[in-house]
C-alpha cells in the first residue's frame, strides 16, 4: 500500500526485534517520510537515520534489475544493496509502523564475538565512497562521514565484543 499509495521505488516498514532472551523491542517510531532523491535517502542511510537491511524494505522489481548482493562481503551487505538499488530510484518512503518482526538467534552476528568479518563493513564503506565519487559527488563528504563513523564502530565492536587482542 505505501508503495502505491506513494508512488515509490522503494517502501519501508517499522520492525519489531525479538533478543535470544525472548524480550521483545518495538523500534518502530510511527513516522512517515518520503525521500524525493537517492541522494537524501542515502544521507539518511548514511546518518543512521533509517535502517540499512533489506528485510524491512519492498523493492519495485525494475531498480532491483542488475543490481546483485556482494559474494564478498560477509557483513553489511544489506547497507551495500539498499544504497545501491536507491541510487535507481526516484522515491523511497518510509511508513515506521511494525510489520516485520525480527528474531535475533544466539551465535548470529548481531550477538557474536568479533571476527574478522567485522572489517567488511569497513570495505563496504569504502565501495560506497567510490561510488559516490563517481555518480554522486554531492554527497560525497557523506559518504566519508560514513566510512569514519564504520570505522568508529568497528572499533568498538572490537573493544565490546572481545577482538581487541586478537586484531
Amino acid at each position: 500500500n505505501n508503495l502505491v499509495k506513494n508512488n515509490a521505488d522503494i517502501s519501508i516498514c517499522g520492525v519489531t526485534i525479538v533478543n535470544p532472551d525472548n524480550s521483545v523491542n518495538n523500534i518502530s517510531t510511527g513516522k512517515q517520510i518520503i525521500w524525493n532523491t537517492p541522494q537524501d535517502y542515502i544521507k539518511a542511510l548514511f546518518k543512521g537515520t533509517t535502517t540499512m537491511n533489506v528485510y524491512t524494505k519492498l523493492f519495485k522489481a525494475e531498480i532491483c534489475k542488475n543490481t546483485l548482493f556482494p559474494t564478498d562481503l560477509r557483513t553489511n551487505e544489506d547497507k551495500f544493496y539498499c544504497f545501491t538499488t536507491a541510487l535507481k530510484a526516484n522515491r523511497i518512503c518510509l511508513n515506521d509502523i511494525s510489520k516485520y518482526t525480527y528474531y535475533r538467534r544466539a551465535g548470529s552476528a548481531t550477538v557474536m564475538n568479533f571476527t574478522e568479518k567485522f572489517f567488511d563493513s569497513i570495505k563496504s564503506s569504502d565501495m560506497m565512497v567510490d561510488i559516490c565519487k563517481e555518480q554522486c559527488p554531492e554527497i560525497l563528504n557523506n559518504a566519508h562521514a560514513n566510512k569514519l563513523a564504520t570505522v568508529l564502530r568497528t572499533y568498538k565492536l572490537m573493544i565490546l565484543r572481545n577482538g581487541l587482542k586478537a586484531f
